[in-house]
């Protein structure tokens, strides 16, 4: 059974339609993971899947159930929301973000009870995050911050996990351990997930579905075995001067013709002999040496140089001629 589903969905801004007929699905314990080229429209989507735009119409539905028909603590109870956007909580520790996604459970106050902070500590301890529980927030690693928001994701208990580029600011070592430990919480707490991807390998490896936004429409939906082939990569990506490899899952730069024949050019040029000698272009190592010597004087210096040198510069100008004595 579909946990998540939309109907007729058409999003956009200012009640203009971007993308129209928005059919999405996503059941638990599976991956659905969006991908297309930058501006497409994948954020669009996901911000109004969750409610952080309005819809231009259709609908969507959550456990059966319209979202508009729920309230925000059953909605909170049932989605967690990871989006791109950087977190930067003042004189909070990890454990507090953490402890925030238990908000939906201790009313107004926000006090936890023991039942509570267990469930922090279980989910800081899934998330590799105890380690620095205690440490700042703000004095952690970009990776680190993930796992920490991540955990308090998982904190809510909820039952479908949307993310919005959760690898951005991430190198590649915790874009891994991110989506390995993303996958392994699928796995175990049969949860539903739904993001948007930039890397196309990561998403060929832990994508169970795979949705392709092409701007003004949902092009195609499939297995990452269908989605991930050379020709429709690059249809996908309006890609000229590249192919995608499957076999690593990788984008490559292939120089057309024109680019080849201004390298060729190029090439001639610096083999001419004494082309790095011509009259008016300085020779090998020169131009570096002034670039490097202008790089570290400060503006007002040149300026000061400038200066003097035009003060100068009158002064000889206007000297009095200076005569041989006979």
């Amino acid at each position: 059974m579909d946990y998540l589903q939309t109907d007729a969905l058409s999003v956009g801004y200012n009640s203009k339609t971007l993308i129209s007929k928005v059919a999405l699905s996503v059941q638990r314990g599976r991956i659905v993971t969006l991908i297309g080229p930058n501006g497409s429209g994948k954020s669009t989507i996901l911000k109004t899947i969750i409610g952080q735009i309005p819809s231009i119409s259709g609908s969507v539905f959550l456990d059966g159930a319209d979202m508009r028909s729920r309230s925000r603590g059953d909605v909170a109870r049932r989605m967690a929301i990871l989006m791109t956007a950087r977190m930067d909580p003042e004189l909070m520790t990890c454990r507090d973000v953490v402890s925030t996604g238990r908000y939906p459970y201790t009313g107004h106050l926000g006090v936890l009870r023991p039942e509570d902070k267990a469930i922090v500590e279980q989910s800081l301890r899934e998330t590799d995050a105890l380690d620095f529980a205690d440490r700042p927030f703000q004095s952690i690693s970009d990776g680190q911050r993930q796992r920490v928001l991540l955990a308090r994701a998982l904190c809510q208990q909820p039952e479908l996990i949307v993310l919005d580029e959760p690898t951005s600011f991430l190198d590649i070592r915790y874009k891994l351990e991110l989506l390995t430990i993303l996958k392994r919480m699928v796995r175990e707490e049969y949860l539903a997930v739904l993001m948007s991807l930039h890397e196309l390998d990561l998403a060929a490896r832990v994508s169970d579905t795979v949705v392709c936004v092409a701007g003004d429409r949902i092009d195609r939906v499939g297995p990452p075995s269908e989605i991930f082939t050379p020709d429709y990569i690059a249809a996908l990506y309006r890609m000229e001067t590249g192919k995608y490899d499957p076999c690593f899952d990788s984008l490559e730069f292939v120089p057309d013709e024109r680019t080849n024949r201004n390298l060729l050019c190029r090439l001639r040029r610096a083999r001419r002999p004494g082309a790095a000698d011509a009259p008016g272009r300085p020779r090998s190592g020169e131009h570096a040496r002034h670039r490097r010597a202008a790089d570290g004087v400060r503006p007002d210096a040149r300026a000061r140089h400038r200066a003097r040198r035009g003060r100068f510069d009158r002064k000889i100008r206007s000297a009095a001629p200076i005569h041989d004595v006979a």
